[in-house]
């Protein structure tokens, strides 16, 4: 037995007074290799109930939709119960796992295993309700100063004059910010300063619950004339922006995004709206805010792109957002 599921064996005979003994579950030779190499699999009983550790031996942490379609692929394999193992998790992907009724177990954290009817935690904090998600311009503040690695203070003027937002809206993005506990907020002279005194990782995990993919709505569309100006009027996103940052191939159908307010009048009579694909077609996401940074190429900033794509099952789509997050986070 691998000394690492130690761990796991206390925890279970502390929290539910069960004394298990994992061995190796015999079924797991017959897994597709990439289920293989990512987890190891062990048969326990709960209560006279078959069930199969999924110990996680990736130190990179995946997405709930990733391991949502892993325990779909491992269903089929036995009539019991898959219980996911890993060491830690952070507390957006705890969340997530509970909404999609995904068994786990963190040692000395949080057990959920909804067959028993078991949702334990001890270091498991609740979301903070006075803020369910942040507003767009907050969310557009928070990603863009991740991303532009800000060290300095920054205040709403200066930054309402960069995002092109009004200093009142901009103003409320630092009050929402302060409310859910995202960097430290001051007041120099007449400015209220905003300081991201946290590393980048550490900022990013704790604004996850708050943050939401900016897609409000998806179209195909084909354009009515061949203007010359298509290319500026949207932003590359979804995979075709995804296609551009890695190794990932390009979709089939080419995605663009556009604020959803700036798709309206003239914009909008120039292209038709299909309701399924067709050749010569595009994918249109409409954003809750513009979709790409001040200063940048028309294409998707990295962590707004890894927002829309969060919940895409793929998982070569998963493997380069991973690898955007990091390079994004560095």
């Amino acid at each position: 037995m691998e000394a690492r599921l130690g761990p796991l064996i206390a925890y279970i005979n502390e929290i539910l007074g069960l004394r298990v003994l994992p061995q190796a579950w015999n079924k797991a030779a017959d897994l597709p290799l990439f289920l293989k190499e990512r987890y190891q699999f062990y048969h326990i009983e709960l209560l006279s109930i078959n069930c199969v550790i999924v110990a996680d031996v990736d130190t990179g942490e995946q997405t709930p939709a990733a391991i949502e379609k892993h325990f779909i692929q491992l269903a089929a394999k036995t009539d019991g119960f898959f219980i996911y193992f890993c060491e830690t998790i952070s507390r957006y992907n705890r969340k997530r796992l509970i909404e999609r009724k995904i068994p786990f177990v963190i040692p000395g954290n949080q057990m959920y295993l909804p067959f028993l009817g078991v949702d334990l935690h001890e270091y498991f904090h609740s979301i903070r309700r006075r803020s369910e998600k942040l507003s767009p311009a907050a969310q557009r503040l928070l990603l863009y100063l991740l991303q532009k690695k800000y060290i300095e203070g920054v205040n709403p003027v200066k930054m309402a004059e960069l995002l092109g937002y009004t200093t009142m809206t901009m103003t409320r993005a630092f009050q929402e910010l302060e409310s859910v506990g995202i960097g430290r907020h001051k007041k120099v002279g007449k400015n209220k300063m905003l300081y991201l005194t946290e590393d980048k990782k550490t900022l990013w995990e704790k604004a996850l619950p708050y943050l939401q993919s900016p897609v409000q709505k998806r179209l195909y569309v084909r354009r009515l004339d061949e203007a010359d100006d298509f290319p500026y009027l949207f932003s590359l996103a979804g995979q075709s922006a995804l296609a551009n940052m890695s190794m990932i191939a390009e979709p089939n159908i080419p995605t663009y995004a556009i604020q959803g307010r700036m798709w309206a009048g003239h914009i909008r009579r120039q292209f038709e709206v299909l309701p399924h694909p067709e050749p010569d077609a595009i994918e249109l996401e409409l954003w809750s805010y513009p979709v790409r940074l001040p200063e940048k190429e028309n294409i998707a900033d990295g962590l707004s792109l890894f927002l829309s794509l969060m919940d895409n099952t793929d998982e070569r789509v998963q493997g380069a957002l991973s690898d955007i997050q990091k390079e994004c986070l560095k």
